[in-house]
């Protein structure tokens, strides 16, 4: 199933009820490099930038594959390529029990700290259905 693209109206009539903003927002999004995390960046760095604003992309590398720290600088360049600043955030997990819960924690601890940094109150996230069923299948198999 393929969604029609969100257009720079749409996005903002789903960005209107999480305000107010205020004039020129600075906006933070964690973007894993992933269609939506990436649509997510396109969509709010126009928003944020049509208000006075702008957007800083928070790229996590868990540092669980030797490649990753590639990775994590190739989405900073794509990002860069669109007129969109990044930070990378290295988190140098260890592998081993609960990997998912512990990388998931820590990532969020990582890109609300870098907000804080940054002076960025606003932290968006791209999730898709399949993103909040694991979450909820998670969560279920922990009781």
């Amino acid at each position: 199933m393929s969604a029609a693209p969100v257009s720079a109206g749409e996005f903002a009539a789903l960005m209107a009820p999480l305000g107010p903003f205020g004039p020129a927002p600075r906006l933070a999004a964690g973007v894993s490099g992933g269609p939506h995390s990436l649509a997510l960046a396109l969509l709010a760095q126009g928003w944020a930038r049509d208000r006075g604003g702008d957007l800083l992309a928070l790229v996590v590398d868990h540092g669980l594959r030797p490649e990753s720290g590639a990775e994590a600088e190739g989405v900073l360049a794509t990002l860069a390529a669109q007129g969109i600043a990044g930070r990378l955030l290295r988190l140098g997990l260890a592998p081993g029990p609960g990997m998912q819960a512990r990388a998931r924690e820590a990532r969020l601890a990582a890109l609300l700290a870098a907000c804080h940094e940054a002076g960025r109150p606003w932290l968006l996230l791209g999730h898709h259905r399949a993103d909040q069923a694991e979450t909820l299948l998670f969560r279920a198999l922990r009781g």
